[in-house]
């Protein structure tokens, strides 16, 4: 590798089993006349790889059940997940530091190095989970036949390394959960997103930027439960853009309630209250058409039902009538479902208190 000095060069490896020495991947500009080398730290045989006048950035894709020790290390860390496997506290940073990363089916040690962006893709070809809480990365591919699923809580992506794609039969679920980048969903995928916020970084380099959108093609299904017609905090305050194509759907529900306003979640014993919100899909197909939509509360085995209809609600509008006469006192959960001719795909509820006469 010589002379690229006016771009970067990537340089991607595979680790795919454990290597029992020391790597050294220090990305950035080498010097004229230095080489960059992956070698064994007690001097024995290690990979090398020349590196005279260039910028290179390199990036390591680490297989399944492969432990790696990083030393001295800038580079971008791709993990190949095909089975079941747990993520918790996962995160890129530019800043070296020392320490284990948190993952379930392998050790990949830090020191003094950083790895930024930190990637993930969960491609098994049987059924199984990915579960990632409290971390933070870059790009997350989630595809396999029916049973594969994606289990995002508490986590973010924030499209430094890419987007998110979930594609042939697979789920994906985000809750209360961070999206910074565009979703493609395609194939039979399906995508549920609920309390899902959009918090763009002006920090990030411009070519980390992404916008937000979501895409579906094929026979996908995207799902945003109380998301619509926003994305909790999206800085220009307007709507999600949405790009639907072949028999693929988005389908819209919310109920539009504080439920950190009292106001919103408590109702005397003789009230009478229009509750608002969205109920829509949006597809060009046969697949997932709108059936109807309901309205209904629940305590316990009570179900009042306050509203149908089989046409589209869109955002802001009255979804029904709270009588909370027809109510007894206590906790109840409000109830919104959204039916298609291929099924129920979405179920938003919101908890509501009504006092005693």
């Amino acid at each position: 590798m010589r002379n690229a000095r006016s771009a970067t060069v990537g340089a991607y490896l595979t680790v795919s089993d454990s290597v029992p020495h020391e790597l050294h991947l220090a990305s950035g500009f080498v010097d004229g006349g230095q080489s960059n080398v992956l070698r064994a730290t007690d001097g024995g045989d290690g990979a090398r790889l020349d590196v005279f006048d260039s910028n290179v950035f390199y990036a390591l894709w680490v297989a399944p059940d492969a432990n790696v020790t990083l030393r001295d290390s800038a580079l971008g860390l791709f993990l190949k997940l095909d089975h079941d496997a747990v993520v918790d506290g996962l995160a890129g940073s530019s800043a070296p530091r020392t320490e284990t990363l948190a993952l379930s089916d392998r050790t990949i040690r830090l020191i003094d190095s950083s790895v930024y962006p930190v990637n993930a893709y969960f491609e098994p070809t049987a059924p199984g989970t990915l579960r990632l809480s409290n971390s933070f990365i870059g790009e997350l591919t989630c595809s396999g036949p029916f049973g594969t699923t994606c289990a995002m809580t508490g986590a973010g992506i924030d499209g430094t390394g890419g987007f998110v794609t979930v594609a042939e039969a697979a789920l994906l679920t985000m809750e209360n959960a961070e999206l910074n980048t565009y979703l493609v969903a395609r194939d039979s995928a399906r995508a549920h997103l609920r309390q899902v916020a959009h918090r763009a970084n002006p920090s990030l380099p411009a070519p980390f930027r992404k916008p937000l959108s979501i895409q579906a093609v094929g026979r996908s299904l995207v799902v945003l439960e109380n998301q619509n017609p926003f994305v909790s905090t999206l800085e220009d305050g307007g709507a999600v853009p949405q790009q639907v194509f072949d028999e693929a759907a988005v389908v819209n529900a919310a109920i539009y309630l504080d439920p950190n306003d009292a106001a919103d979640t408590e109702y005397g014993a003789a009230v009478s209250r229009p509750i608002y919100g969205a109920a829509t899909v949006t597809t060009d197909g046969g697949t997932h058409r709108l059936l109807r939509s309901t309205l209904f509360a629940t305590q316990g085995t009570a179900h009042v039902q306050l509203a149908t209809t089989g046409q589209s609600l869109p955002p802001l509008s009255q979804l029904g009538v709270l009588d909370t006469a027809k109510l007894d006192a206590g906790s109840w959960t409000l109830h919104l479902t959204v039916e298609l001719e291929s099924g129920v795909a979405a179920d938003v509820t919101h908890p509501l208190r009504v006092s005693p006469p």
